[in-house]
């Protein structure tokens, strides 16, 4: 015997049930998990054309030499692109991990949802049968 043969509630009953289910997951509900879900992270492709134009820099710096306007040694040069290697990095790591706490929270979040739907599935076709049979649930 599962819960639908167990259940005590009327067809209308579970009619408003199903409706509450319906409305717990609309529009509002989806608002409120966004809010809850945290901040989508900046675009980290302006970041890493940042680290790939200072790598370009260096490279540019070791073949040529210093820049004709700052006749300053090299390796002044490249340890000035380097040093801002960390920063950047350290900044991309961050967005990465934002977004995946933003997976894990929206997979938990499907994972909940999906429960509640089969759930819901099941007393709509307990529903059908017993009104197929002419039985009110």
């Amino acid at each position: 015997m599962n819960w639908f043969q167990k259940s005590s509630q009327s067809w209308s009953e579970m009619h408003d049930e199903l409706g509450t289910a319906r409305d717990m997951v609309g529009r509002e509900d989806i608002s409120n998990l966004k809010g809850e879900a945290g901040d989508i992270p900046e675009n980290t492709c302006p970041l890493i054309n940042t680290l790939i134009k200072s790598v370009n820099d260096i490279f540019r710096i070791l073949k040529y030499g210093p820049n004709e306007d700052n006749p300053q040694s090299p390796f002044d040069d490249i340890e000035s692109e380097l040093w801002s290697f960390e920063d950047e990095l350290e900044n991309i790591r961050k967005h990465n991990e934002q977004l995946r706490n933003l997976g894990e929270y929206w997979y938990q979040q499907y994972k909940g949802l999906e429960g509640q739907v089969q759930e819901l599935e099941e007393r709509l076709i307990y529903c059908q049968q017993q009104c197929q049979m002419g039985i009110t649930p």
